[in-house]
């Protein structure tokens, strides 16, 4: 695999002169609209047949610690983290469970998908996919929490999800 970071016009002219990346960093950060600053990753599939073979899986996250500050019964700010953080001890160790679980999780997926899609066609088809929608969002926008105890170890008895708001100022609201 390749990357490259920089000007959207440089890294495309990269990419279709040689089909990869120079491996480089553009470090000039800068506003969305000043020389259009992209990341892309590259990486040589092969030939492209009838034939299937294995997925090539890409993963790109974003882990937060803390995920919210949270202000508690008495007006005390309290920093709330992941709660895949009390099971997983490194971001290396979280990257590795996902891309070991990526089979699972997408059958997994497949399945709730189906099972959705089915309930919701009865209703119509248009309805259907308005669900389908919909259920990303409200996954996309759900944080499992946990507050950590005053010595630093995690609560996992206190368990919070929160549900960020979609389409407003970013605020988020538990989930009961």
């Amino acid at each position: 695999m390749t990357f490259q970071s920089g000007q959207d016009t440089t890294v495309r002219a990269n990419f279709i002169s040689s089909g990869r990346l120079p491996n480089t960093q553009d470090t000039g950060f800068r506003a969305v609209n000043d020389r259009w600053p992209v990341v892309a990753f590259a990486r040589d599939i092969g030939s492209v047949g009838t034939t299937v073979s294995q997925p090539v899986v890409f993963s790109i996250g974003h882990l937060r610690d803390p995920v919210i500050q949270y202000v508690t019964t008495g007006n005390v700010l309290q920093s709330r983290v992941p709660f895949y953080s009390s099971q997983l001890s490194t971001p290396a160790a979280v990257i590795k469970y996902f891309l070991d679980d990526f089979v699972n999780a997408t059958s997994q997926a497949a399945t709730l998908d189906a099972k959705i899609q089915s309930d919701a066609v009865k209703i119509s088809a248009g309805y259907a996919g308005l669900v389908a929608l919909s259920i990303r969002q409200v996954f996309a926008a759900t944080e499992l929490t946990i507050s950590r105890t005053s010595s630093g170890s995690y609560n996992t008895t206190d368990l919070t999800v929160f549900m960020k708001e979609i389409s407003s100022n970013g605020n988020m609201n538990t989930v009961s």
